[in-house]
């Protein structure tokens, strides 16, 4: 039997490999994990990479069905929001209100987030409803992707801005909390089975367990929250 192969966002990186391993421990199996930004694997599959499964935002994983790449999509199975993180020594800053999250955002002496991650995106977006895009970006270091709360542990950032689950996968990183109410941003995860996928049915099993008491509580420790969206399987 080939690899089964797992293309999925960065922002599961800190629960999808423990839910894979108790999945298929019982199937003898040894599943191929690829983490990756949204973007980043929109780019990867047009290109003609094969994978089983992919997992993402609903957003993009709608896109893709639309595009023929993925079939039988699930329902949401879990929702991420949007936090922040500092440096590990560093006493904590209020982020509790907008007025204080503004404040924060000024005195902090460097930021990093991303560009092409969903976070990032929506990140850019809010300083730029705020009017302070030009005053944060001369002191944001801009990673494409990846773990940027990372940079918070040697010294090449004070703030990070990244979903809370991403956040918490740097254990080291100080996590102060979410985004305010009033800028927050809640992105759904879903799934789909890759058209070019050998192991269709397989992949359609493991989208089950994703929805499993067992997933969903690995998934809660890491940051995320579930949705009423629960139903089976297309």
């Amino acid at each position: 039997m080939p690899q089964f192969r797992i293309l999925c966002s960065t922002a599961l990186k800190s629960s999808i490999p423990q839910i894979t391993k108790i999945w298929a421990e019982p199937l003898d199996m040894s599943p191929q994990i690829d983490f990756a930004t949204s973007m980043a694997m929109k780019d990867r599959l047009n290109s003609g990479e094969k994978n089983d499964l992919l997992i993402m935002t609903e957003d993009g994983i709608r896109e893709l069905v639309q595009l023929g790449l993925l079939t039988s999509p699930s329902p949401s199975f879990i929702q991420c929001g949007i936090g922040v993180a500092i440096a590990p020594n560093q006493p904590p800053v209020a982020i509790d209100t907008l007025t204080n999250f503004i404040q924060s955002l000024r005195d902090t002496p460097s930021i990093t987030f991303t560009s092409k991650g969903v976070s990032g995106i929506y990140f850019a977006k809010v300083l730029n409803d705020l009017g302070l895009t030009q005053f944060i970006t001369q002191k944001a270091t801009i990673l494409e992707g990846g773990l940027v709360a990372t940079l918070l542990l040697n010294g090449k950032a004070a703030m990070a801005v990244q979903m809370i689950s991403e956040l918490r996968a740097v254990p080291l990183a100080q996590y102060l909390g979410p985004l305010p109410p009033e800028i927050q941003h809640w992105t759904r995860f879903s799934a789909g089975v890759c058209s070019v996928s050998t192991q269709p049915m397989l992949a359609k099993e493991f989208m089950v367990f994703l929805k499993s008491a067992v997933a969903q509580s690995i998934f809660y420790e890491a940051g995320l929250d579930g949705v009423n969206c629960l139903s089976g399987v297309n």
